[in-house]
């Protein structure tokens, strides 16, 4: 059996990217009740939930087309790197405009925010 790549990280990117998952779903529990309100809070988040299955069920099936296309395992670790790195930087002015908004609610005991 041959040996797994080591590059870019190698087996080390896989707990983390458990870590980061788990935390992002947590968030949605949290963070979402406060944006769009307890609600209607099932039809936002199950359409989100089906792309993230969705995805998750495309990533392998991508990675292999990438591999056998000549685009090595580090390349595409870096890309995906280089990705996230961008929605992380995208995501500062939706985060200082929730700020705003749930600061300026006036938040009542027992009473969600929307």
């Amino acid at each position: 059996m041959p040996a797994p790549p080591t590059g870019g990280g190698g087996p080390a990117r896989f707990p983390a990217g458990s870590v980061v998952r788990d935390r992002s779903l947590s968030l949605f529990g949290t963070v979402w009740p406060e944006v769009y309100g307890t609600r209607h809070l099932g039809a936002v988040r199950s359409p989100v939930v089906a792309v993230l299955v969705f995805a998750s069920a495309l990533g392998p099936g991508a990675g292999g087309l990438l591999l056998d296309a000549g685009a090595g395992q580090p390349a595409q670790l870096v890309a995906l790197d280089g990705y996230c790195l961008m929605v992380s930087v995208l995501v500062v002015p939706l985060t200082r405009r929730l700020r705003a908004r749930t600061s300026a609610v006036p938040h009542r005991e027992g009473v969600p925010s929307r």
